[in-house]
């Protein structure tokens, strides 16, 4: 099952403030941690989920009690990983402009799924497209043409 993360202010991507690259600048910090929803969709989700690989044949679906750890060898996941740069009026509470304008550059823009303040778990790649022409003609100073 691949569903929504709920949206929460402790979830974020920083500079580690003490982590360095090889050229001396702080290196990104992701910081997530699940919220109650998440926990509470897979327990409701699980029975029904084992219920349907048994239905579709399989011997035994001991693979659905509890989320694969990958570093063991599970099976793939997929991702579509969104949001991190919050929209808005105000450069204290958010990064970019409804525009996908940074708050403190002029000249740099974010028209991809970082703008996203969640996701459906559906593929992103259509929704993408739309915030980048609608960014693209932001920036053009275009109307973009419905046909």
């Amino acid at each position: 099952m691949q569903a929504e993360d709920a949206p929460q202010l402790t979830n974020m991507v920083d500079l580690d403030p003490t982590i360095r690259d090889v050229f001396g600048q702080p290196v990104p910090r992701v910081t997530y941690a699940q919220h109650a929803y998440e926990k509470g969709s897979r327990i409701f989700y699980v029975p029904f989920l084992r219920q349907l690989v048994m239905n579709a044949g399989a011997m035994k679906a001991a693979a659905f009690v509890a989320p694969c750890d990958l570093s063991l060898g599970g099976p793939p996941v997929s991702r579509h990983v969104m949001g991190s740069l919050r929209m808005g009026n105000d450069a204290a509470t958010s990064v970019v402009d409804a525009g996908g304008r940074f708050h403190d550059l002029d000249n740099l823009y974010a028209c991809d799924g970082s703008v996203f303040p969640t996701s459906a778990g559906y593929n992103p790649t259509l929704t993408i497209f739309a915030v980048a022409a609608k960014i693209a003609h932001g920036i053009a100073g275009t109307t973009p043409s419905l046909g």
